[in-house]
């Protein structure tokens, strides 16, 4: 696959800046910005099951996976804008999902421990645009390229709940734990190459029946 930023936007932009890298150029400025968006949704089958006092949750469906990604740079001389490129990077696809969800009370309390774990392969479609703009935002060149990519994401998560029945054969349950996710060959702001990894607590409130 053709890496557009490293083709496109790297070498032109370094016919402005300097060998070394990115950075403060005489009387110039390098302004930057990245901007990332991830959303995944799931429709599953699921089937319960328990062992002793431990409840057992597994699923298997399929994910749709949308990612967005951007990247800009300009390079300002004594407040013009000298240089500038842009990358956008978008990936989306569809692919099967499994998991398991596994929770243990204590006692009566309602409250309890749960773990789960998740992997998905998504077969997704890459697409590419970057562009280059001189002195004044005047158009040089623009580039772009599809591929065909799979992204193999993996999650676990772990932490505290409480369920408690609310009403005939309802209850809820609310979740507290953290939360570890990556996915392989996503991609960054300046490359199709690499791997997301995004981690944090999360909260989580359901309703069971």
């Amino acid at each position: 696959a053709t890496d557009l930023v490293t083709n496109t936007i790297v070498n032109a932009v370094g016919l402005a800046f300097p060998a070394g890298g990115f950075g403060v150029v005489g009387p110039g400025t390098i302004i930057a910005n990245h901007g990332f968006e991830l959303q995944t949704f799931d429709i599953e089958a699921t089937m319960a099951t328990s062992r002793g006092c431990t409840e057992i949750i597994g699923s298997v469906g399929v994910r749709r996976l949308e990612s967005s990604q951007d990247f800009r740079i300009a390079q300002l001389m004594a407040g013009a804008l000298a240089t500038a490129a842009v990358h956008k990077h978008d990936v989306e696809g569809w692919g099967p999902t499994l998991s398991i969800d596994a929770s243990r009370p204590f006692g009566d309390s309602g409250l309890g421990l749960y773990a789960n774990l998740r992997g998905s392969v998504v077969f997704a479609d890459r697409n590419q645009t970057a562009a280059n703009f001189g002195a004044g935002g005047a158009f040089l060149a623009s580039a772009s390229a599809s591929t065909d990519e799979v992204i193999s994401i993996g999650e676990i998560g772990l932490g505290i709940e409480y369920d408690r029945d609310v009403m005939d054969a309802t209850g809820l349950v609310v979740r507290a734990g953290y939360e570890a996710q990556v996915y392989e060959n996503l991609g960054g702001p300046t490359t199709i190459n690499g791997d997301v990894g995004l981690s944090g607590f999360v909260l989580s409130i359901g309703v069971n029946r």
